[in-house]
């Protein structure tokens, strides 16, 4: 219970970085609070509870990490939590990699990005010298021995039925029972088909931090013969919220804009 009210309190942190609107902030929790997977796994002694507030806490820190915003002994403390983040699950090596590089691409506008990819170099890999012989032994160590199951039982074949894939996967992130939520996910098109200034950034949002991770874990799965299922891929749907209020937030900012503009070419003609 205390690790989902630290999540909504990260997720509030991270939204206000994105959003500027009560609207914003309206949609990012709507998704979120009313998302049957994240409902049923919030107060469980499993790893699901955990993991959407870690993937927040890491996208956090990652942001106040490389812009040199927190001393010394709390980047070692930040350090330290990464340590515990990639040692938690499996998934928790995802979370790092994928935070960490829509972190970089963030900030390669920056003037002295050079160097801070130089010093998060250094950072970073004493965090993965650290990470790596316990991880190893976890991940490729000795295991039970499992029997192999149909991979996509409960999610279409991509291969197979794309659209029964994307329908599957994005019921999922958006919250599968209430359908009426579904026109949110017109967000989706906004950064491909609007000019505004924000949509390369909120695309890499999207790929690095939703679409990557899903694809990573999908061929984990079909390599190892296990269920395609949603709960794999629980710690990116805050991260889809967010991007979903971030789309519709700057569409309709654009659109208003566009209107205001055209009555006024409008009165001085």
């Amino acid at each position: 219970m205390i690790i989902t009210i630290l999540g909504f309190y990260l997720l509030y942190l991270i939204a206000k970085r994105y959003l500027k609107t009560i609207f914003g902030y309206f949609v990012v929790f709507l998704v979120v609070v009313l998302n049957p997977n994240l409902i049923s796994h919030a107060l469980e002694m499993r790893a699901y509870a955990v993991l959407p507030t870690l993937s927040l806490a890491c996208l956090y820190f990652f942001q106040k990490f490389l812009i040199n915003e927190e001393t010394w002994v709390k980047k070692i403390a930040i350090g330290a939590f990464f340590v515990l983040t990639a040692w938690f699950h499996v998934y928790g090596i995802l979370i790092l990699f994928f935070t960490l590089f829509f972190s970089l691409w963030e900030i390669r506008s920056h003037p002295e990005f050079k160097l801070i990819v130089k010093k998060a170099f250094k950072s970073i890999a004493m965090v993965l010298a650290i990470i790596i012989p316990l991880w190893i032994v976890s991940v490729f160590g000795p295991h039970n021995v499992y029997q192999k199951v149909d991979t996509f039982k409960y999610i279409a074949n991509p291969f197979k039925n794309i659209l029964g894939f994307l329908k599957g996967v994005l019921a999922n992130l958006i919250g599968y029972k209430l359908k009426g939520l579904y026109f949110l996910l017109l967000g989706l098109i906004f950064p491909l088909v609007m000019p505004y200034r924000k949509r390369f950034d909120q695309l890499a949002f999207l790929i690095l931090l939703i679409v990557a991770p899903i694809m990573v874990i999908l061929i984990a799965d079909v390599k190892n013969s296990y269920w395609f299922i949603q709960r794999q891929f629980i710690w990116v749907m805050p991260f889809f919220a967010i991007f979903l209020a971030w789309a519709w937030e700057s569409a309709l900012s654009w659109l208003a804009g566009r209107s205001f503009f055209d009555k006024l070419r409008g009165k001085m003609r």
